[in-house]
This record gives structure tokens, sequence and C-alpha cells, in this order.
């Protein structure tokens, strides 16, 4: 039915975003269901878009690779946590801080 279908895309768009998170980061995460349950949590949520979730997910590994306290929080538990999720999400289009932005030509 159409539930089945809802369900089974969302699991392919978390899979998808779990290969987006692999290749930004470099690691190798399976798409096992302990991985792909939060996602799939939120990608169920209104209003959340799986085109979204990976900007959130590119613009948290600009803002953390390289710093030792937080690249380890670049994992699905923690950024698709029911908790942490919304800030992530809502800031996925900010600035990134240290970034130079593009500077609009006067015209």
């Amino acid at each position: 039915g159409k539930e089945m279908d809802e369900k089974q895309r969302h699991r392919e768009n978390a899979k998808l975003l779990l290969e987006t998170l692999n290749e930004a980061t470099g690691k190798k995460f399976t798409p096992v269901d302990s991985h792909l349950q939060p996602m799939i949590a939120r990608l169920s949520e209104p209003g959340v878009e799986p085109e979204e979730c990976d900007k959130m997910i590119l613009r948290q590994v600009m803002l953390w690779k390289n710093d030792p306290k937080m690249s380890g929080h670049l994992v699905p538990s923690t950024l698709f946590r029911a908790s942490n999720f919304q800030k992530y999400y809502d800031t996925r289009n900010d600035a990134l801080p240290g970034v130079p932005q593009p500077v609009p030509i006067m015209q």
C-alpha cells in the first residue's frame, strides 16, 4: 500500500544520504538499520526534504571535519538524532564561519 511505498522511499533516500556522508567524510558507514533508522525517522517528518538533508550533511562536514573535537560527531546517529537534527537542518543554507563568502560585485 501507500504507506509501504513511503517507507521504501525514505529508506532509499536514507541510503543515498549515507553515501553522501561517506563520500564527504571518507568513512564507510554501511546501510544497516542502526544507521538508517534515525535518517528514515527524520525523512518521514513533514517538511524534511532529502535534497535539503544533503545540504545539511555537507555543511556539517565542512564545519566539523577539521575539528578533532567535532569530527567524531559526523555519524548518522548524531546528525539525525531527533534532538539535534532541526538545528542542523535549519542552518543548512547559512554561511560557514571563517569561510569567505563571495562578495557581490558592485555594478
